[in-house]
């Protein structure tokens, strides 16, 4: 029962506080002039925020395409295994081609 007591006395103070300050044409001004701030600044940051996000959808997908890349290039490079082996196939084929053109001298 206090506390509701207490929130219908807080209640009552503010709803006198609020006509105090509308009876108050500079109040009310200052108010007005306050919410015109407010919007402006909502406005100002949504437009902010519509900006950010764009530019980091943006980048997302720049980003997406680099991977893309890097893992294409990546799996067309011989691993080290591979370009052994074909060095190795290289070197053989040299060094038959060597005996063949020493035995037709």
């Amino acid at each position: 029962m206090g506390d509701q007591l207490r929130n219908f006395e807080m209640a009552i103070s503010w709803g006198d506080e609020l006509i105090h300050v509308l009876d108050d044409r500079k109040g009310f001004g200052v108010l007005v002039q306050t919410l015109e701030h407010l919007r402006a600044i909502q406005f100002s940051c949504d437009d902010d925020f519509s900006e950010t996000h764009g530019s980091l959808q943006d980048l997302q997908k720049k980003l997406h395409v680099c991977k893309e890349k890097t893992d294409e290039a990546n799996s067309e490079i011989a691993d080290e295994e591979e370009i052994e082996r074909l060095q190795k196939e290289l070197d053989e084929e040299l060094e038959l081609e060597c005996k063949l053109k020493n035995e037709l001298r």
